[in-house]
């Protein structure tokens, strides 16, 4: 099946997670639904950063929408910038694939809080000059309008 994308379809589930939080029984069970549930809102924000919205405020109004009308099908067209059904839009997204990435994380979340050490980026990203793709060493340019490769003179 299908599910509303755009990162919509998590941003909802969380919404509705959100009211079983108090059958968590332990502290560190409460922490971790909090973190499930902080995480999985963050892709519908991303995608509105990425289209140059406020992501922020884009979750922020899908949340207050759907709250009101548990209207699945309502979402953000990053493309056009502006509040759309999704479905007939077709921004769709395969069950199967929100439902293993979701998996896959937890997993790896996992791995992560029983390892005695994580190596990891410090964030700091280094200014200079652009480093050359392997096409670019090798010569060729990309065609976009082909999206094929061809030599730098053609």
């Amino acid at each position: 099946g299908i599910v509303a994308g755009g990162g919509a379809a998590l941003l909802y589930a969380s919404v509705v997670a959100a009211g079983r939080r108090e059958s968590c029984l332990s502290f560190d069970e409460r922490a971790g639904f909090d973190a499930v549930l902080k995480a999985v809102r963050e892709p519908c924000g991303i995608i509105a950063r990425n289209s140059g919205e406020a992501g922020d405020e884009v979750v922020q109004t899908l949340q207050e929408h759907f709250e009101e009308t548990r209207d699945w099908s309502h979402g953000f067209d990053a493309a056009t910038g502006t509040y759309t059904d999704v479905f007939e839009a077709g921004i769709v997204d395969p069950t199967k694939v929100v439902k293993t990435s979701l998996i896959n994380a937890a997993s790896v979340a996992t791995l992560m809080y029983t390892a005695e050490s994580i190596v990891c980026n410090d964030g700091v990203v280094e200014k200079g000059p652009r480093k050359l793709s392997p096409y670019e060493q090798a010569g060729l340019k990309q065609d976009n309008a082909r999206g094929s490769f061809g030599a730098w003179g053609e």
